[in-house]
């Protein structure tokens, strides 16, 4: 009977959004008609416009932990509340998520039941939608950096065609994005932040002693040599993204 219900009411949400043009035109996760194709289609683009134009790109990967589980629930419905929900729509979401409890069995001993007080429900209808819905707001943060999302993952894109450049606006955007993180409750994990450099041999040669250290945090890299020639070099950023991400787990909707 829930599922039945979260049905009902996200076909009236959805469409609500898409008539405000609500979500961002560049998540591509939990959307009808988006896919990581398209996701991986566009960063393509973005990168190979930039080689045209002698740049190279900074890519810095992000995940969120525990993502689904830590959505702050007055955050979210402030959210809901500012797109023009009616009280008594917001009134059922108060109740969606109030009051649902958890319990852990190991080894054959279950606990007493705890309240629940962050996150949607995992395997919800709702969920997906009302996680886009959270982190909508993400790209309002940085300035000059472009970014791809994909549910809890994100691709953040900068260019440039100097060493200090890049550097320095990488690091300023990437102190922006982790301060919107902390602002809405949620965690960046650490060990699957990773930066990619993308660019020819000729324009990477200035930036081999290139590094992020926002916070004083060195952020792991890999540098990426693309041909110059047009023939090519979609498919070599394709491998290159799968190759990035097997070896260092970072964000994993190019595998």
């Amino acid at each position: 009977m829930s599922k039945v219900v979260e049905r009902v009411v996200h076909s009236q949400l959805n469409p609500h959004l898409h008539q405000l043009d609500f979500l961002y035109q560049h998540q591509y996760g939990f959307r009808r008609g988006h896919n990581t194709e398209q996701a991986i289609t566009q960063l393509n683009n973005w990168v190979l416009e930039s080689m045209d134009e002698g740049k190279v790109t900074g890519l810095l990967f992000v995940n969120i932990s525990k993502a689904f589980d830590s959505l702050n629930h007055k955050v979210l419905l402030r959210k809901l509340e500012r797109l023009g929900l009616s009280e008594r729509s917001l009134r059922w979401f108060r109740s969606y998520l109030a009051d649902r409890q958890q319990s852990v069995l190991i080894n054959g001993e279950l606990s007493e039941p705890h309240t629940i007080t962050l996150g949607v429900p995992q395997g919800s209808i709702l969920g997906p939608l009302l996680f886009n819905v959270y982190i909508n707001s993400l790209p309002n943060a940085v300035k000059k950096t472009q970014m791809i999302l994909y549910a809890d993952d994100g691709v953040f894109f900068c260019d440039s065609s100097t060493h200090q450049e890049l550097q320095v606006a990488l690091g300023r955007e990437f102190i922006e994005i982790t301060n919107w993180y902390t602002d809405y409750r949620l965690t960046i994990n650490v060990k699957k932040t990773k930066l990619m450099l993308v660019g020819s041999k000729r324009m990477l040669s200035s930036f081999e002693d290139f590094k992020l250290q926002p916070n004083g945090t060195n952020r792991s890299r890999a540098v990426i040599q693309i041909s110059e020639s047009n023939k090519g070099r979609k498919m070599e950023l394709e491998v290159a993204y799968q190759q990035f991400t097997k070896e260092t787990r970072a964000s994993p909707f190019f595998v």
